[in-house]
């Protein structure tokens, strides 16, 4: 009786108790906790109750909030497990739920992801008798219940399963012909989620997220005129070869993937912190490394997260649509120099709306075109289309292949020339609005200017953008450090002719295709001016640097 008295009173003061914990933090948003708390203690009542399903509903869709703040580590759940261990009904409860110390999920989840991480790991070249760690486990499915239930990550997470349903099946050649295997594609959803246009706050970009330097390093073209980084199928060439290296110095594919993430320097840096030799590999520099980041430990754990979410029959089972893979005989694929008409295009080869997004998952049944300012955009059409549609584009676009093989610089080039286009050796037409341009100032070879430091602009980016050292950057400056503050000023010494413009953006636009227009990198544009989405409105003032 006294027990039962304790757990209710206990029950009664789980807001206060809690709370009071987590008061110290400025960090913790305190009333996302109050109420987080007072889930808890519903959740629990539900369990007294016998209302085991709809307790288990509410902790999986709050697990990674309860997770965030801290409310499993210290675990109130845990804690009232052992003091009322003679309570039958509430400890069975929180294990059916898997609220237990072993697991996160419902048991029968739990071990349909074991099962799945044990054969991910022997595809991924680890050997059958391989015991994956419980930590490594428990970080999976932490992933898996953040990527499923967290409304965020799931439209994100259904985004990038539709778009990769479309490209898998077009690069997955590369990859494979080397020896990997074919589940390892799934790491372009933690990569960039399939994006082909995706950009990094560090200045990766593409479906790929190449650096620069890697990029030019593996045969991409990466200058002011051209960024190769964003044409999937050159960028997944050069990704397939960086790959196959990082994996023969390394000798480990999980070991690669690590070194995808921070660099081979940093992952060999991290075994050789490993005092026994017969650790060496990735299980050990994950558990014992001091050297790698929290983010590149965490990152195999995603991707084999999303591997057990969007491999092929899984979506369903954690509440994602799966619109499969298409049998690869049943559609043509044409590489696209511009967006069209989806509905244009569909009543001109009299094919149905939902016949044409049943084969291009990745487009939504909204959409007016087909997808804007990609590179290499592939669309597929059933076989029996093919000759329609290639007449129907030839007639929109000129007479080309459409393979891929006639497409001209990515993204620094009008996507839409016509067909008695002027020759490539005649400069390209610019096609801003000079009515717009509110400043303009040149800055000759070797005369200094000052720039205005934007946001997460780091003195190696500022160096890149303008084509300076770092060394010469800090002695202008007189720089004790490398750290930069948003709105400092530097001073700059032209490598060569800068043009600065100050323009003020007519109608909304694409950032990408307002560097077109100025023919200038839509990196450094991006960079240069805290551009956080994709589009420009109109109004917006923008700083555009030309370099002659």
């Amino acid at each position: 009786m006294f027990k039962k008295s304790a757990v209710i009173l206990f029950l009664t003061f789980l807001p206060v108790l809690t709370l009071s914990q987590t008061q110290d933090s400025s960090s913790v948003d305190k009333r996302i906790v109050f109420e987080l708390t007072i889930g808890l203690k519903k959740m629990l009542i539900m369990l007294k109750k016998g209302e085991r399903e709809k307790a288990g509903i509410w902790f999986r869709k709050n697990y990674y909030e309860l997770h965030f703040h801290h409310l499993l580590a210290d675990s109130i759940l845990t804690n009232l497990v052992k003091e009322n261990e003679s309570s039958h009904l509430l400890k069975t409860n929180l294990t059916t739920i898997s609220i237990a110390k072993d697991s996160l999920l419902t048991s029968e989840l739990h071990q349909f992801i074991v099962n799945e991480l044990n054969s991910i790991a022997i595809v991924l070249g680890e050997l059958p008798e391989i015991v994956l760690p419980k930590g490594f486990i428990k970080d999976v499915e932490k992933y898996v219940i953040m990527f499923s239930e967290n409304p965020k990550y799931h439209s994100f997470f259904q985004g990038a399963i539709n778009k990769s349903r479309k490209y898998i099946p077009l690069i997955k050649d590369h990859f494979t012909e080397k020896g990997f295997p074919e589940e390892l594609l799934f790491f372009i959803i933690i990569e960039s989620g399939f994006d082909e246009n995706a950009v990094s706050k560090a200045g990766a970009a593409g479906m790929f997220q190449f650096m620069p330097n890697t990029a030019r390093q593996y045969g991409l073209r990466v200058n002011q005129d051209t960024d190769e980084r964003f044409s999937v199928f050159k960028s997944a060439k050069a990704a397939s070869l960086y790959l196959k290296d990082l994996y023969l110095e390394l000798g480990s594919i999980n070991l690669a993937l690590t070194s995808y993430n921070s660099g081979s320097g940093r992952t060999r840096a991290a075994l050789k912190e490993l005092s026994n030799l017969k650790e060496r590999g990735f299980w050990a520099i994950r558990e014992k490394s001091k050297i790698l980041a929290k983010e590149t430990r965490e990152y195999v754990p995603k991707i084999f997260a999303a591997i057990v979410i969007a491999k092929s029959g899984n979506p369903l089972r954690f509440q994602f649509k799966d619109p499969g893979f298409l049998d690869e005989n049943s559609f043509a694929t044409f590489i696209l120099p511009d967006e069209i008409n989806i509905k244009r295009l569909t009543d001109s080869l009299k094919l149905s709306l939902k016949l044409f997004f049943h084969f291009n998952p990745d487009i939504k049944p909204n959409e007016l075109t087909t997808p804007k300012n990609v590179t290499d955009y592939p669309l597929f059409v059933p076989i029996k289309f093919r000759e329609k549609c290639f007449e129907y584009l030839i007639k929109k676009f000129g007479n080309k292949k459409f393979d891929g093989s006639d497409q001209s610089n990515p993204k620094m080039v009008t996507l839409n020339q016509k067909k008695n286009e002027k020759p490539k050796n005649k400069k390209k037409k610019l096609s801003y609005n000079p009515k717009f341009i509110k400043d303009e100032k040149l800055y000759k070879e070797g005369q200094q200017f000052t720039y205005t430091v934007k946001r997460a602009n780091t003195l190696h980016l500022v160096a890149r953008i303008f084509e300076v050292s770092e060394r010469n950057l800090k002695k202008w400056n007189k720089l004790k450090f490398k750290s930069l503050r948003k709105d400092q000023k530097l001073v700059i010494t032209a490598p060569k002719t800068i043009i600065k413009y100050i323009y003020e953006v007519p109608q909304k636009i694409s950032y990408r295709r307002l560097a077109l227009q100025f023919n200038v990198n839509a990196n450094t544009l991006k960079k240069t001016n805290n551009i956080m989405g994709e589009f420009l409105n109109k109004g917006e003032v923008v700083e555009i640097y030309s370099f002659k």
